[in-house]
């Protein structure tokens, strides 16, 4: 009898075991299978965050063109950015113009100047030197993306310093992806690069 309870025993341990081992897996499964969903959630809703901007990042470029009292076509550096405060859409966008950089706070739904700042703007010596275009930094970038400009939007294209070198920070936007650049002033070299889904 007592063998007979040992025997009785060991099968409900293992049966525990089996049964706990299915409801971790299980578990495990639900927790894996609803993390693509979370991700492709999140992304679905950053998508509609920028479709439910009533203008478009060039728009915000514009407002901020003729807020500065200058043309777009004037303007080489430059970075647009929609970002969310609260329930309301923003658009950062910053312009350099010259020796002036200009700083604005856009409404997303109508294009409204909500701030405004400018500031005096020298290149380094770095900077100065660099020895290729806005254009062919962008087109550096376009080429490694594998991407016709038609296709992508620029976001941002700025010239910095890095380490004592001129670099230029690049931003394209494609329907499906955001790509990030860091290329050579110098040799108009991809320095770093970086694709993400948006």
């Amino acid at each position: 009898m007592k063998k007979q309870a040992m025997k009785c025993l060991a099968a409900l341990l293992l049966l525990g075991l089996v049964m706990g081992g299915c409801t971790t897996q299980s578990n495990s499964k639900n927790q894996q299978d609803s993390a693509p969903q979370q991700s492709v959630e999140q992304n679905k809703a950053a998508g509609e965050e920028r479709s439910e901007a009533g203008i478009s990042h060039e728009e915000a470029l514009q407002i901020s063109c003729t807020e500065a009292g200058t043309e777009r076509s004037a303007v080489e550096d430059f970075s647009v950015e929609l970002d969310k405060d609260g329930s309301r859409l923003i658009y950062e966008v910053e312009i350099v113009v010259g020796e002036h950089e200009y700083e604005y706070e856009l409404d997303g739904n109508d294009g409204a100047v909500l701030e405004q700042k400018q500031t005096n703007y020298l290149r380094s010596a770095a900077e100065q030197q660099a020895k290729i275009s806005y254009g062919e930094a962008v087109a550096a970038a376009l080429q490694h993306a594998q991407l016709k400009a038609e296709d992508a939007q620029v976001w941002k294209q700025h010239l910095t310093e890095d380490d004592g070198a001129a670099v230029y920070e690049i931003e394209l936007m494609t329907e499906e992806h955001h790509y990030e650049y860091e290329i050579s002033g110098s040799t108009g070299q991809v320095l770093e690069s970086e694709q993400k889904r948006r």
